[in-house]
């Protein structure tokens, strides 16, 4: 799951810091070039940062980076844990929720906020599993993924797993998580 944190080169300097030979649109042209070639699915995370990527044109060139990759799936998420910079805020609910309907009804909300509606939770769940379906993952990995702590993705695997739907094994001392039911191609 890449990300793409911004639509604009001055964004994508400004967010990421990149090295000076990066070149935002070869990125997004990359990442389309791949998902045309690419059979599994592709999901894309966008870190939104109140005041940076989330006013009205950095939004329309998103979208258009965003269309332009065509993900099968887009995680919003946004500042969650204390950030490298102080300035670095997190977007409200409402303002996530603002930005999804913007960009389309593929995205989903994942970033924490207290008291998570349950079609929230709901996401999720839905997204843990469909990881584990292609491959165990360990609760660094999920965690990684998702972008939440470990102690939240360990939260959210004892919940699947009481109800039956994710399965638990060990692997040189590691613990794996894979999808409790058989998928079907």
């Amino acid at each position: 799951m890449p990300s793409l944190d911004a639509g604009s080169q001055e964004m994508f300097k400004r967010i990421n810091r990149p090295h000076k030979s990066l070149d935002l649109q070869s990125i997004i042209t990359g990442l389309a070039a791949f998902k045309k070639r690419y059979a599994g699915q592709l999901w894309l995370e966008i870190m939104l940062i109140d005041g940076f990527n989330n006013g009205q044109d950095e939004l329309r060139s998103l979208k258009k980076a965003v269309s332009e990759i065509s993900p099968d799936k887009i995680y919003l998420n946004t500042v969650v844990r204390p950030p490298a910079e102080t300035y670095a805020k997190a977007l409200s609910r409402g303002k996530m929720l603002a930005v999804k309907t913007f960009l389309n009804q593929r995205c989903e909300v994942i970033a924490e906020f207290h008291g998570q509606r349950k079609e929230e939770a709901q996401n999720v769940d839905e997204a843990i599993i469909e990881m584990t379906k292609r491959r165990p993952l360990t609760i660094t990995d999920i965690a990684n993924v998702l972008g939440i702590s470990g102690v939240n993705a360990e939260k959210w695997v004892q919940g699947l797993q009481e109800a039956g739907k994710l399965k638990e094994q060990r692997h040189e001392g590691e613990r794996y998580y894979s999808c409790a039911t058989e998928v079907r191609s």
